[in-house]
């Protein structure tokens, strides 16, 4: 199963994808296998820029890992 997480590009809906706060917040998720939650400033490519709250959840299925990933503005 394939994910914008294993593109080492990102999710391409920003230029920053690196420092994301929801890539970042999702992958900490998975690793500690914990929820996490961060509020930060999100800018995307488009120049648009957001104040967000993301909260990630892990679970498996199936022997994979997954996160339940909410993005409230």
């Amino acid at each position: 199963m394939y994910s914008q997480q294993d593109d080492p590009k990102g999710c391409g809906f920003s230029k920053y994808c690196d420092t994301c706060i929801v890539r970042n917040t999702v992958l900490e998720s998975i690793q500690d296998t914990v929820t996490h939650r961060a509020k930060e400033k999100l800018e995307f490519i488009s120049g648009k820029v957001m104040n967000v709250l993301v909260s990630a959840s892990p679970f498996k299925y199936e022997g994979q890992k997954f996160s339940v990933t909410i993005i409230e503005e």
